[in-house]
This record gives structure tokens, C-alpha cells and sequence, in this order.
């Protein structure tokens, strides 16, 4: 049974872009439970709506696999355009999970902001 789909969900054009960018399930291991694009939307949901890792929706994969995913997943580089600071701040506004400084750890403050940029930049990229 498919689940319902949420506003923070990539579309088949969306996740056509960037599935080979993420990492495959790594070979000899127990077969993967969760489909990667399943672990991307929840990782995308977790951005958009600013909840706790522990309190993602109950059809989506466990937290545990997603933090899992989201720790090993870093690799993006960062452009040296200054003029786009202050957009991308705004943009960056649009995520609860933004408005107060949750994270513990700097790491994962600039992995959720690498993850809320991918959601952004791939929307963009799908013109849908």
C-alpha cells in the first residue's frame, strides 16, 4: 500500500535527477528495507517541517534509518558567490526546522542546510 504523499515529497522527475547521486545500499549486507527515494523524503520532511527525529510520521522509514542516511550522506561543496547569501537566507527561512537552533552538533546544522537546498535547487531543476 503506497502512503499518502506530502508537500515535501520529490516527484518521479525529481528523484530521476538525483537518484544516482544517492548512495546504494552497500553490497554482502541484509537487503535494504526502505527504498532510497522513501529515505529522502522523509529526510526532506524532517527539514521542511522542523519536527524531531523521533516524531517523523509512522509510514515513513524509522528515524534511525533516516539519521543513518542523513549522517552518511555529506560531499556537497560550497560556491564561492557572495552575492548569494542573503537570498539563500530567505529561502532557508521557509524551514521550521531554521528557527531555532535544534542541532548540538555544527555538522548537522550545515547537513540540514545542505539537505533544505537540495530540496530547493532539485524543484527548481524539475520545473515542476
Amino acid at each position: 500500500m503506497k502512503r499518502p504523499s506530502y508537500p515535501s515529497d520529490l516527484s518521479d522527475g525529481q528523484w530521476k535527477r538525483i537518484e544516482r547521486l544517492v548512495p546504494a545500499p552497500k553490497l554482502g549486507g541484509r537487503p535494504a528495507k526502505h527504498d532510497r527515494l522513501a529515505i529522502v523524503n522523509a529526510i526532506l520532511y524532517l527539514v521542511r517541517t522542523g519536527c524531531a527525529w523521533r516524531l517523523l510520521p509512522h509510514d515513513m522509514p524509522s528515524w534511525k534509518t533516516v539519521y543513518h542516511y542523513f549522517r552518511y550522506v555529506k560531499g556537497f561543496k560550497l560556491l564561492p558567490r557572495r552575492w548569494v547569501v542573503e537570498r539563500t537566507f530567505g529561502w532557508l527561512g521557509r524551514h521550521r526546522r531554521f528557527s531555532k537552533d535544534y542541532q548540538f552538533l555544527p555538522a548537522t546544522s550545515e547537513a540540514i542546510i545542505y539537505v533544505a537546498m537540495i530540496g530547493l535547487m532539485i524543484r527548481r531543476l524539475a520545473q515542476e
